[in-house]
């Protein structure tokens, strides 16, 4: 019983050690034009974020790694960019 004790404690403190970031940003079209409702969302993992009036997004909890971020918009092409997540990160 001790062992298993022992591997809970030591899961949970390395799952609550995970540093979790935001990513933040604002979607825009060509002509500098805040897109309300513009889906983004990261690969690999269930965690997205719809933009509101000003064009502004936030997704909390992301874990450190790297990662394609996807925009999409009705009417216009998908976007996708590769970032690396270390630090609480702005995509504009």
């Amino acid at each position: 019983m001790s062992r298993l004790v022992g591997f809970f404690t030591l899961f949970l403190y390395s799952f609550l050690g995970q540093a979790q970031f935001t990513l933040s940003g604002t979607v825009t079209n060509d002509q500098m034009e805040k897109l309300e409702f513009a889906i983004i969302f990261v690969e690999g993992t269930n965690l997205s974020a719809a933009t509101v009036k000003n064009g502004s997004y936030l997704i909390e909890n992301v874990p450190a790694g790297n990662y394609i971020i996807n925009c999409s918009y009705l009417g216009y092409e998908t976007s996708k960019q590769a970032i690396s997540i270390n630090e609480n990160t702005r995509l504009d």
